[in-house]
């Protein structure tokens, strides 16, 4: 666990990973139980929402007052 508290970035399965390489052999699943026992989860970032200005759309005031435009093209 002192490895996890060095490493707060690290989340159980990468730690796991860390944990082979130093030639530890232990289990994924007792690594899990471990980290959730200590209380240890890394922190998840929240998206930053994309605040856009609103454009005041023309009030219609009378009937026929606009028109839609057809997109189609004709080829002569």
């Amino acid at each position: 666990m002192k490895l996890a508290r060095q490493k707060p970035r690290y989340g159980y399965r990468r730690l796991h990973a860390v944990l082979e390489r130093r030639g530890q052999a232990v289990n994924v699943k007792r690594v899990s139980q471990l980290y959730a026992e200590e209380g240890l989860a890394v922190r998840r970032r929240r998206r930053k929402r994309l605040i856009r200005e609103r454009v005041a759309e023309p009030r219609l005031i009378r009937a026929n007052q606009e028109w839609a435009r057809c997109q189609c093209t004709f080829f002569p």
